[in-house]
């Protein structure tokens, strides 16, 4: 009797320690055909190599976000796509599920609980999980605590960068020199201790609601 086929698994992932710890933990659940680092690349990669699953990290070089997302799944729309989010937001997952994902789960997730999940979507099944170690709850309030105490103006441009806007963009916007904004964007990284363009715009995402509300606030008055 034939053996069953094992499912073929692509990783869209680009800090390379991240996607070889996803691929110890994924290589006994099927068939790794790569990582691709680019997310110009992904939406080819999964018409060219047709994965059953595809691990999805949204802050790639290249199209990112939301755009990302509908960009695989109109080009591939049987491939299961799980969501890897620095982000645990509920409304993030909402847009990700509404967009074609099967799944959304935060870096944190223990792996057995993602092999959970690829097991789950494999199945037809939709996953979302939003849980976090104590030490990320943690860091998440003292994050809080540095937003509510940044100015005016660059909670303004933390909230354009929630909008997928780049630093030139968002100089055109504000009506700044394009070196006020990168000065911006510096002062963000340094006083919300962000390393990386990446986490910028997840930390960006989770606060873009009440952001948003504030920057309109600020237009207006």
């Amino acid at each position: 009797m034939p053996a069953t086929p094992r499912p073929r698994i692509l990783i869209a992932e680009d800090y390379p320690i991240f996607a070889l710890g996803l691929r110890q933990v994924l290589k006994s659940e099927g068939e790794l055909l790569g990582v691709i680092d680019d997310g110009d690349a992904v939406a080819a990669a999964c018409v060219r190599q047709g994965p059953a699953v595809l691990l999805l990290d949204l802050s790639l070089p290249g199209l990112s976000g939301i755009a990302l997302l509908r960009a695989v799944h109109q080009a591939a729309p049987e491939v299961r796509i799980v969501v890897l989010s620095s982000v645990p937001d509920e409304a993030l997952a909402a847009s990700c599920l509404e967009e074609g994902a099967m799944g959304f789960v935060t870096r944190s997730i223990e792996p057995r609980e993602l092999l959970t999940a690829v097991r789950e979507v494999l199945n037809g099944g939709i996953v979302k999980v939003l849980s976090q170690p104590q030490y990320v709850v943690e860091r998440k309030q003292l994050r809080n605590r540095a937003v509510s105490r940044l100015t005016p103006r660059l909670r303004e441009v933390l909230a354009l960068i929630g909008r997928g806007l780049t630093s030139p963009q968002v100089a055109v916007l504000l009506g700044i020199s394009p070196r006020t904004s990168e000065h911006h964007r510096g002062e963000l990284y340094k006083r919300l201790g962000i390393a990386n363009a990446s986490a910028l715009y997840y930390l960006a995402v989770e606060y873009a609601g009440s952001l948003e509300g504030e920057s309109h606030s600020l237009r207006e008055s």
